[in-house]
């Protein structure tokens, strides 16, 4: 139990935990039941993705145009059949204006580079690149759900970060085991191809 808390505490969900860390011994939905239950003596706020209500967003009607629409991006690109493409976003870290975390996710392999840039603007940011639509997260559901997964460490609100916060977490990401690959890590799959 003390093993499960520890990786619980270090941001690695149940999931993972149950097939990467004791190869399938426990079921997933068994450390779920003994959280929610309170038996680990954690609460539902130490979940990595304790369940909240969604506020619904508006898309206006006529939204500015950035670039190439995602819908223009080729095929092969969306079928990931290859390394090389990238998905791109920033992950706001407080409302008043500061810097912000640029995230770029390769697609095929899901590895993650993040670095601090001064603010989300397009000088700041400058890609040849598709855009999604407005307030259309699920276009790019790869980049959306590494960005969930920074959050774990830098919850909205979080005034200061470091590079070196920021490295850490890159790795982080890059060796955390993944179901699609069947458990391996981002990186493992960069480097096989």
């Amino acid at each position: 139990m003390e093993k499960i808390v520890h990786y619980i505490k270090a941001k690695v969900s149940p999931e993972v935990i149950a097939k990467a860390k004791f190869n399938g011994q426990i079921s997933y939905s068994s450390i779920y039941n003994w959280i929610y239950n309170g038996k680990l003596g954690l609460k539902r706020k130490d979940m990595l993705y304790p369940h909240k209500t969604k506020v619904i967003k508006t898309v206006s009607a006529n939204p500015r145009v950035y670039g190439n629409s995602i819908e223009e991006r080729p095929e092969d690109i969306n079928r990931r059949n290859e390394l090389g493409h990238w998905e791109i976003d920033t992950v706001v870290l407080t409302r008043a204006k500061n810097k912000v975390l640029l995230t770029l996710t390769e697609r095929k392999s899901r590895l993650e580079i993040i670095r601090i840039i001064a603010d989300k603007s397009s000088e700041a940011v400058n890609c040849d690149i598709y855009y999604a639509h407005a307030y259309s997260s699920w276009e790019r559901g790869t980049n959306e759900n590494h960005n969930r997964m920074i959050r774990r460490f830098f919850p909205k609100g979080t005034i200061k970060t470091t590079t070196k916060e920021v490295a850490q977490i890159e790795i982080w990401m890059n060796n955390y085991p993944r179901k699609m690959f069947n458990y391996s890590t981002p990186i493992q799959v960069y480097l096989g191809g």
